[in-house]
């Protein structure tokens, strides 16, 4: 049994139960699906695997631990809509087993990014709208970064304290609620959710094309995911935090449990 959003707008859901091909598929009606891969030379498949933390999911081998330098991304055909993922108020969450931790202490250059949404601005230069990734807090330690821009281009960064280890299974998420300015910033980590808050609005003034939307390596970038990646979901809402207690047997257990409802003020 999966997680479930209460009352929330789920407008991504990619659970990788495929387990073969080119394509997986969004199990919201009337949204997106994603390919694995590039027409980009440097760009690949991340391969699909059995050991996911609900059935199938897929293994990204980033440029740090690839021999060829190559990145492998999950995205959507150039011409897919992707209007409702650019929102103000959004959430998204997945579930990741990093095959190592990033290079670098306190390096937000190397980081191995799990979700980036992007677009350009009228210079035609390459912007992030918001991106989820995990950078370094200390040799063989990571720590989760949510990360989004306001509409004047100044970038807002917000961490997690809970270390992530490579070798085992998290559930984490960011949400951003542009319509407070009080605890209206989330990031959690296996179900402990912390807050943070925020004056500023998020950005709707790129634009976005088909391929905006990433999964596995930044928008038209680099800084790719080493490890591997399951039970994607976008909302364009914030709503609720799984339970703690949900994952407290993580390293064998499947993406389930109940969630309670995330009050905004």
């Amino acid at each position: 049994m999966l997680a479930i959003y209460a009352n929330a707008a789920k407008i991504g859901d990619w659970s990788f139960d495929e387990g073969e091909g080119q394509w997986t598929y969004n199990s919201v009606p009337g949204y997106t699906d994603l390919r694995r891969g590039s027409s980009d030379g440097t760009w690949q498949d991340p391969q699909w695997s059995t050991e996911g933390y609900s059935g199938n999911c897929l293994h990204f081998i980033g440029e740090q631990g690839s021999g060829d330098g190559d990145t492998d991304i999950l995205r959507p055909n150039s011409t897919a809509d992707l209007s409702a993922f650019y929102t103000q108020t959004f959430t998204v969450d997945a579930c990741i087993n990093l095959d190592s931790i990033p290079l670098n202490t306190f390096d937000w250059y190397n980081p191995y990014t799990i979700i980036s949404f992007g677009g350009k601005d009228a210079l035609n230069n390459n912007k992030d709208v918001y991106f989820l990734r995990v950078t370094q807090r200390s040799e063989g330690v990571g720590m989760l970064n949510g990360y989004f821009y306001s509409e004047d281009g100044v970038g807002h960064s917000f961490s997690h304290s809970a270390d992530i280890l490579a070798g085992q299974w998290y559930n984490v998420g960011f949400s951003v609620d542009s319509s407070s300015t009080t605890d209206n910033v989330s990031l959690w980590v296996n179900g402990i959710e912390e807050t943070k808050s925020s004056s500023s609005v998020a950005r709707t003034d790129l634009t976005i094309n088909g391929e905006s939307l990433v999964l596995g390596a930044m928008y038209a970038r680099s800084r790719s995911l080493n490890g591997r990646l399951d039970e994607v979901k976008f909302y364009d809402s914030v709503e609720a935090v799984p339970e703690p207690a949900t994952f407290a047997l993580m390293a064998g257990a499947a993406c389930f449990g109940v969630l309670r409802r995330k009050d905004k003020k």
